[in-house]
């Protein structure tokens, strides 16, 4: 099967191909029956390009000699077979060869280059090869299309000395002056650019010998130091230069000076630095870029011991570039010595600077460094965590992408932050979900009030991305994110959909749990009038729904009597609607309107602040509440002997989440309001049970043996399936 050629046509692909494999048989056979200048490809080459091109053998050449058209044509760069061979490091038989075919050694490409140029571009070659194409010494005047010599070239590219003095030599009688190009540069110009650090010296000194200027400046307003300093200079060159007396102060259109120039370097030798810099006394010259010497050794990451060396000499680390970045901000991104960026930070005025994209150095410290300790640090000394970027966002977001440690984003969030939004509508839980944070932080978002139904412009939840995630595909997470009111039927991640709405049906036990006390009028101690009747509550959950607290003497507050007068005047529905609320934290799902006729209303009428809403609504605002009431130890109600010590608890906490105590509270009535465990269950397990039932959750770092007893305590105090589903989910192991 012939190979696929893009670049010739079908008709003349033999004979390109036998020239690529050196198929001498194949092309003299060719050459006895076609006329080979026919054959032309879409760069105008002719077969002669193509074998030079592909580094063919001296005899394929030997073929074409009886063919001068072809050794002579020019491609669509104007390059000769003769310009390739040269290129490509021929042997000097073959280009022989094609000069003694009359190769034309004078023809110029599109540059204006004849072949000589491209020799003297070489890092080396045969000096015959010089005599070959350079006939006269007028050759070496020539100037392609951008005024350069060959003298230039090869000043900037030869690493053989021999090779330079042979050629300079050659070169020496003509006017040094008038070897300038358009750019109004010299061969010194040129030299200062040769990577060859073992000849650098010799061959400028060669040229200043020979009568180049070194003061000479080009069009870029540069002069020879410029260029050295681009090209790390030893420290001889330098002697060797400054002798000259050059103004190391001169800056080029850019407004850099040498030293400027020097810092792109890839290495710097403090020395070199030293040396120049005793030439360089305006330490705190800005360029055309607003950029300080302090700013281009951050930007570039120089050595430490340079840029703490010029700290020394007491620069103005407050100059902003054009951009108005500080020096600190540089630092931040680019140094990895935390030493230096605080001994900047300490000396910098404005630590909440924005530059042109509005970011920070917080927001860089978060970007790049997340380092606790200097997180700290800048929050102490003032820096604005608040501030957004022209995304948007503030640090913390940047911080959540380089997933640092909960305690530096503990630092950083707040209610306000944790439900703004980027310019992509992505919130901080986006990013948690996006780039894998540990639950920890993803717990300490929640608790600060990020939304976990916000959608972005892609039109993602965060849940969307968390169910793509295994980690968090737990039935605790899960019931976490539920806690949050998060809303699953919008789930749209396959095959997790399935399993999240599984896991919904439990998620509602513990809400479900207290509303049913309610409906079954069950341990009632509270009666409320209304339009159409009465209802019977609970005044311990009544109390902690609508002051936030228990109050100790069991006495009646103003805004219970309040209420009592409220719904004199409602219909039934509504202060039904509103005790639900209290007892669950939810609205009626199926209407919005009970929340606008009677919850709303009925807040407005106890005179109850907007924030009561929000902090009591949802599963999150319910816990919260009961979370008070399973640390208020006063109000407790009931005793539960463990191993010969009590676990104090409300009794009406009991009834709603264990059948086996509703049941017992239902028959019988001890004035003792005290029961001991007999099951032998350990007292550690007992206080993790009556921990889930205030806070549907157990402490995570609970032993193997007391999720086991837990497991074994579900029949006996009647939990219900959904809670028990949950325990052997999520307990054990």
């Amino acid at each position: 099967m012939k190979r696929k050629n893009r670049y010739f046509t079908c008709a003349c692909y033999t004979i390109w191909d036998f020239i690529e494999q050196n198929s001498i048989t194949n092309i003299q056979k060719f050459l006895k029956e076609k006329k080979p200048k026919e054959y032309i490809n879409k760069d105008k080459q002719n077969l002669l390009h193509f074998a030079a091109i592909k580094n063919s053998r001296k005899k394929v050449f030997e073929l074409f000699g009886d063919y001068p058209e072809l050794i002579n044509g020019k491609d669509c760069l104007g390059k000769t077979p003769l310009h390739y061979c040269i290129e490509k490091d021929f042997q000097l038989g073959i280009i022989d060869f094609l000069i003694s075919n009359e190769a034309n050694i004078y023809v110029e490409d599109n540059l204006k280059r004849i072949p000589l140029f491209y020799l003297c571009m070489k890092e080396s070659f045969d000096p015959k090869l010089l005599m070959r194409l350079a006939r006269k010494s007028s050759d070496f005047e020539l100037k392609d299309v951008f005024g350069t010599t060959p003298i230039h070239y090869i000043c900037q590219y030869s690493k053989d000395l021999k090779i330079i003095q042979f050629f300079l030599k050659e070169c020496v009688h003509l006017d040094s002056s008038q070897l300038k190009n358009n750019l109004n540069q010299t061969p010194l110009h040129f030299a200062c650019h040769n990577t060859h650090k073992d000849i650098r010296f010799t061959l400028i000194g060669f040229l200043l010998d020979w009568g180049f200027k070194p003061q000479d400046i080009d069009s870029y307003q540069r002069s020879i130091a410029h260029y050295l300093c681009m090209n790390e200079p030893t420290l001889d060159l330098l002697d060797l230069i400054f002798e000259y007396n050059i103004d190391f102060n001169l800056t080029d259109k850019d407004g850099r000076t040498p030293l400027h120039h020097l810092t792109f370097s890839k290495s710097i030798s403090s020395r070199v630095f030293d040396s120049i810099f005793e030439k360089t006394p305006e330490i705190d010259l800005q360029d055309n870029f607003g950029n300080t010497l302090l700013h281009y050794l951050c930007k570039n990451n120089q050595p430490v011991q340079i840029i703490k060396h010029l700290l020394e000499k007491s620069p103005n680390i407050n100059l902003s570039n054009k951009k108005n970045k500080l020096v600190l901000h540089l630092a931040l991104k680019y140094l990895k010595d935390l030493e230096l960026i605080k001994f900047i930070m300490e000396r910098t005025d404005n630590i909440n600077q924005q530059d042109y994209k509005s970011r920070t150095p917080l927001t860089n410290l978060c970007r790049y460094q997340h380092s606790l300790e200097f997180v700290k640090l800048f929050l102490q000394s003032g820096a604005d965590y608040h501030l957004i970027d022209h995304k948007n966002r503030p640090p913390l977001f940047y911080c959540l992408k380089t997933n640092p440690s909960f305690d530096t984003i503990e630092l950083l969030v707040d209610s306000e932050l944790a439900n703004l939004m980027d310019a992509k509508l992505n919130n901080c839980l986006h990013f948690a979900f996006k780039y894998n944070a540990e639950m920890p932080v993803v717990k300490l978002l929640l608790k600060n009030g990020a939304d976990i139904n916000a959608f972005n412009k892609e039109r993602d939840l965060p849940l969307n991305l968390a169910v793509k995630k295994p980690q968090y595909l737990t039935p605790r997470n899960l019931k976490l994110f539920a806690s949050c009111n998060a809303d699953f039927t919008r789930v749209s991640i396959y095959p997790y959909k399935r399993l999240v709405n599984q896991m919904q049906e439990y998620f509602d036990s513990l809400t479900n749990d207290f509303l049913n006390l309610l409906i079954r009028e069950e341990f009632t101690d509270y009666v409320f009038y209304c339009l159409q009747g009465e209802i019977k509550v609970h005044k311990l959950i009544l109390e902690l729904r609508l002051l936030g607290q228990i109050d100790p003497e069991r006495k009646n507050h103003p805004i219970i009597d309040k209420l009592q007068t409220v719904t004199q005047n409602k219909p039934k529905f509504e202060v039904i609607y509103f005790m639900n609320f209290l007892y669950t934290g939810f609205t009626d799902p199926s209407s919005q309107v009970a929340k606008m006729q009677s919850i709303l209303p009925i807040m407005k009428q106890l005179n109850l602040p907007d924030r009561w809403f929000h902090e009591r609504k949802n599963r999150t605002g319910f816990l919260n509440d009961l979370e008070k009431l399973y640390l208020d130890q006063p109000s407790k109600d009931f005793r539960i002997i463990v191993e010969g010590k009590p676990i104090l608890c409300h009794k009406i906490i009991l009834s709603a989440r264990s059948g086996l105590f509703r049941g017992m509270f239902f028959t019988c009535d001890d004035p003792s309001n005290s029961v001991s465990e007999y099951t032998e269950k350990h007292y550690e397990t007992m206080v993790q049970l009556i921990k889930f039932f205030y806070l549907d959750e157990i402490d995570d770092n609970c032993s193997n043996q007391t999720k086991t007893e837990l497991m074994d305590t579900i029949d006996y105090y009647q939990l219900n399936d959904k809670t028990t589903l949950f325990l052997e989910l999520d307990n054990i192991d």
